[in-house]
């Protein structure tokens, strides 16, 4: 093994002395990351860090050098510590990446006079959530090649690898009162970030390779203190509160692993390497892609139309309560999902529409997430992110997504019930999401909205719960059994979801004198027009140019997206007569 991966530690130090040992490490790099991504970039050093997961994390060695892979669930708090600190010798020696001590400092950082021989850093915790694996992303997007049947394939959508100690107990074999240490998830990781924190966000996917540390006595003494102690945390609030604070700080690392982090990539929306020949070819991919996404829905192309212009949007710009960019698609007319009587509950069964239509999507973008939209299941428990206590990690939740995601949301299976108030405040939620474009974060006695990219799509057998809330409501015209399409190679696969996640970030431009002509000759001719239909409009010409790799709307575009728009309001007036006069 290399031994910058066995013992990175001694890396860091030599770079810091090379540096001359600078009077701040905890803000200055002094070369550390460009070193190990240097070393990284090499394919066969990088096989050689290992991968942290629940099976291997008492395999890795302490202070060794591994990876992990996840979403960013929650922020904690700055964090101080002894950046640096001067030896017995006269030398320093640095502590950052590390939670101990490498030795006795000199008497002068004693507690009385830490100035004279140490310096002061900060470091901020980020509590990471297991993702998918690759391995399991090709898994699900293999099955657009092999066909779906039923609900298969759905279960490769939500597995998550289980990264963490498994053991639950506390540091040193001592546990905690119940009310004073949270529970953390399996999977869920502790990285302390550096330099590179400042590029990373809530909800971000990251790989993070860090320093694992395992240091049981950081938690010791208030494990120890809650202990010894139970009914005097008890009796005083203040006392308890505080203690509970350290320790949601300082969880032990048999909960918890902690690590490092020396380099750290946010997983893009996908990229391609020529992103101007893939935009070159983008008559050829747009129409596999549409392909993959008729053959889910039954064969109606047009409703795939739709969808594909859902799956290119994203946020543009945020102003106020302003957001413009992600579409909201609601495809009605689906067929009710079915199940044999008495198994599962009703909101949890799975339409083959449902299941081929998440496959689908799941193929072309890094992920999709599909909810039932039922009353059982809103009556269930929350779905917004929230903080039971000051001291707990953010609890997980259904709309506590991670970025680059779409949501399918499915109402196929939705049965006559009454919503208690945790179902209203989650439809809320959903119509915040959908309106919006936030998810509220509760903390104790307020909500904090917080930004989301989600674009969604709602399937639904009649009119949704979230009409009023959608950009766009298309009737599906299917025309056979939904499926996969197998007409794509792996190869050619990839080079879609490539030419997607480029097209995506493109930001077509409006010839301003073009479309003020367009829209007062459609005023014109239909006075009734209201404003949230015209910037529907402007939406969907900048989606549907950006679909074809193009950065400016074009009258051609614009004419197709009123021809696309009439059509859409044809079938849907067809659809609401033949249900009257059915």
């Amino acid at each position: 093994m290399h031994p910058s991966i066995a013992e990175p530690l001694k890396v860091v130090q030599a770079l810091f002395e090379q540096a001359g040992s600078p009077v701040a490490p905890g803000s200055e790099d002094w070369g550390v990351q460009a070193h190990f991504e240097q070393l990284l970039s090499d394919p066969s050093i990088r096989a050689q860090v290992p991968c942290l997961t629940g099976s291997n994390v008492d395999m890795i060695p302490i202070n060794g050098l591994c990876s992990y892979r996840g979403m960013v669930q929650d922020t904690l708090d700055l964090e101080m510590y002894w950046g640096a600190y001067q030896r017995e010798c006269g030398g320093w020696a640095t502590t950052k990446y590390s939670d101990c001590l490498g030795e006795a400092p000199a008497a002068g950082s004693s507690a009385a006079q830490p100035q004279a021989a140490a310096r002061a850093a900060s470091k901020r915790g980020r509590e990471v959530a297991a993702a998918d694996s690759d391995a399991e992303a090709m898994e699900l997007a293999d099955s657009v090649q092999e066909g779906i049947k039923g609900s298969e394939g759905t279960e490769a959508s939500t597995k998550a690898s289980k990264v963490g100690g498994t053991d639950g107990g506390g540091a040193n074999g001592m546990d905690a009162p119940a009310s004073a240490l949270p529970a953390p998830e399996e999977g869920d990781c502790l990285v302390y970030l550096y330099e590179a924190g400042e590029r990373v966000h809530l909800n971000d996917v990251v790989e993070v390779y860090g320093v694992l540390s395992r240091v049981p006595e950081l938690a010791q003494p208030h494990l120890a203190a809650g202990a010894a102690g139970a009914g005097h945390w008890a009796s005083d609030g203040h006392a308890q509160t505080l203690l509970e604070e350290e320790l949601a700080a300082r969880q032990p690392t048999s909960l918890v692993p902690r690590l490092h982090a020396i380099a750290v990539v946010r997983e893009a929306d996908g990229a391609g390497a020529s992103e101007s020949s893939l935009r070159a070819r983008a008559g050829e991919l747009r129409g596999r892609a549409v392909g993959v996404l008729a053959a889910a829905l039954g064969g109606d192309r047009f409703a795939a139309e739709y969808l594909l212009l859902q799956l290119v949007s994203r946020v543009y710009t945020r102003q106020d309560t302003l957001t413009v960019g992600p579409l909201s698609v609601s495809i009605t007319g689906c067929p009710r999902s079915s199940r044999p009587p008495g198994a599962g509950e009703p909101d949890q069964a799975v339409s083959p529409l449902t299941a081929a239509l998440q496959a689908a999507v799941a193929a072309l973008v890094p992920r999709c997430v599909s909810l039932p939209l039922g009353v059982e299941h809103l009556n269930r428990a929350t779905w917004r992110p929230a903080r039971e206590h000051v001291s707990n990690r953010l609890q997980r939740s259904a709309l506590q997504l991670p970025a680059h995601s779409s949501l399918l949301l499915d109402e196929t299976g939705l049965a006559a019930g009454m919503l208690t108030a945790v179902g209203i405040d989650n439809l809320k939620a959903v119509k915040g999401l959908l309106e919006l474009k936030s998810v509220d974060y509760g903390f104790l006695v307020y909500q904090l909205p917080m930004a989301a990219d989600v674009p969604t799509t709602i399937l639904s057998a009649g009119t949704s719960l979230l009409a009023n809330a959608v950009d766009v409501v298309v009737p599906l015209h299917a025309t056979h059994a939904p499926g996969a399409s197998t007409a794509m190679a792996g190869d050619v696969l990839g080079e879609v979801r490539a030419w997607l996640a480029a097209v995506r970030r493109l930001n077509p431009r409006l010839d301003d004198a073009h479309v003020t002509a367009e829209i007062v000759a459609a005023r014109s001719a239909d006075p009734s027009l209201r404003p949230e239909q015209l910037h529907t409009w402007l939406l969907l010409a900048r989606l549907l140019a950006a679909s074809w790799g193009e950065a400016e709307v074009t009258p051609q575009r614009w004419t197709e997206m009123r021809a696309m728009e009439a059509a859409r309001l044809e079938r849907a007036h067809i659809c609401v007569t033949s249900v009257k006069t059915g």
